[in-house]
């Protein structure tokens, strides 16, 4: 699986070639937006989004041997709910949400450690 950056207007989004499940590989979403899109965020913050993706992934045999992947859809709806636990201002993270271009969580849910949570408010 590939991470793909799609000029959309002025923006560019992160687009998987995994299609419609949005999963990503772990390595290209740290090198080529997680490092660069989270600088302004707080530290415990980012800790938060770094313990889920660590937590959360999963090992799929792709044609190059085992890639861990996570899901972006369950990453952009625990971002969005994590920081409205920690108060934190939501146009501080509407960038980083922006550059998914998937759906935020499944049906208002995500899937953390074994567990569906509810995304914690509507969406943005």
């Amino acid at each position: 699986m590939q991470l793909n950056a799609i000029k959309e207007g002025e923006n560019e989004v992160i687009s998987s070639d995994a299609g419609l499940s949005c999963a990503a590989n772990i390595t290209e979403l740290y090198e080529k937006y997680l490092s660069l899109h989270v600088s302004h965020l707080p530290k415990h913050f980012t800790d938060e989004i770094n313990g889920f993706v660590k937590q959360n992934a999963i090992d799929v045999q792709g044609y190059n041997g085992q890639v861990q992947c996570i899901c972006l859809m369950c990453l952009k709806g625990f971002i969005l709910d994590k920081s409205r636990e920690l108060g934190i201002n939501e146009d501080s993270v509407k960038p980083l949400l922006d550059k998914f271009r998937c759906n935020l969580g499944h049906a208002g849910f995500y899937y953390n450690q074994g567990d569906l949570k509810a995304v914690n408010a509507l969406i943005m």
